[in-house]
């Protein structure tokens, strides 16, 4: 099996699942025919395996297709305005990288989509931990928790090491660093004051769970947009950060760098403003999306 170009984040999905259909060891096939290597669990990989059938560019054409047309119907459950909420950097870095970030937030609406936590558990995971009120009623609970226990089961079949493999590969991933450690990243937590909402658990949840501060990484921050008001701020300020950030991202020591420089940016333009909208919210267990200014 021939290596890869890069082309998206989704390509270690797609040689990871051809490497798994030709029987090979998918975490040390991508940590040689690849510039990064597998730090997704093996659940992930089975997830994503139907798409991996695809040429790599289709590939990660329909990841994107499904992704946003999951979060695009959450989002328009109760109105068209939050459409608003994908013309945000964010959400055109997950679509520039084919991340999973469209198809994770849209759990919070679509809890049918819960088991994804054990493929991603940290985005996926906080998700479910804050929007529990949904994600943990019957019968979308058994369905998780069902579809999430055959992943695993299966993924054992496959490979019985996996796991060990799995934390091998990420043990070297010095970037995956909660906000919480990052400098003025605690003011984050601040959102507690607000834990009767669902979006002040997101963010707190989002604040100490490991993370490269990537911008698709703050994509589940819509979730905290409660206006149209809200949305179209936030997406000024979400492109206002874009000429201060490090694009060009590389690998290794350059990653790195790019990551300490763009993490207090985000921070700023992404992480706060979410803060700001939540604490001008009463601490009540309102998560309804209005529909108004």
């Amino acid at each position: 099996m021939a290596g890869v170009s890069p082309f998206s984040d989704f390509d270690v999905m797609w040689l990871a699942g051809r490497a798994v259909v030709a029987g090979e060891n998918p975490y040390r096939y991508v940590l040689t025919a690849f510039h990064w290597p597998l730090h997704y669990p093996l659940p992930a990989v089975l997830v994503t395996l139907p798409f991996c059938l695809l040429p790599q560019v289709w590939a990660a054409a329909a990841w994107n297709a499904v992704g946003f047309g999951v979060l695009a119907y959450a989002l328009t459950s109760r109105a068209w305005w939050p459409l608003l909420c994908l013309v945000t950097y964010p959400a055109v870095d997950t679509a520039q990288l084919s991340q999973w970030s469209a198809i994770l937030t849209a759990i919070a609406v679509v809890p049918w989509l819960g088991f994804l936590s054990v493929a991603k558990p940290t985005t996926a995971g906080a998700v479910v931990l804050a929007f529990a009120h949904r994600t943990a009623r019957r019968p979308a609970l058994y369905w998780n928790a069902g579809i999430a226990l055959s992943l695993i089961a299966v993924s054992f079949a496959l490979r019985p090491a996996w796991i060990t493999e799995w934390l091998m590969s990420v043990r070297g991933a010095y970037h995956f660093t909660p906000i919480v450690f990052r400098p003025g990243g605690f003011i984050l937590l601040v959102a507690l004051v607000r834990w009767r909402r669902p979006e002040a658990r997101l963010l707190a949840l989002m604040c100490v769970m490991p993370q490269s501060m990537a911008p698709y990484d703050a994509m589940a921050l819509l979730l905290a947009i409660r206006t149209r008001r809200e949305a179209i701020v936030a997406a000024w300020l979400s492109f206002a950060s874009v000429p201060f950030l490090v694009t060009r991202v590389g690998t290794g020591a350059v990653f790195t760098a790019a990551v300490e420089h763009n993490a207090p940016i985000l921070l700023i333009t992404l992480y706060l403003p979410a803060l700001i909208m939540i604490l001008r919210r009463p601490n009540v267990a309102d998560d309804a999306v209005r529909s108004s200014d």
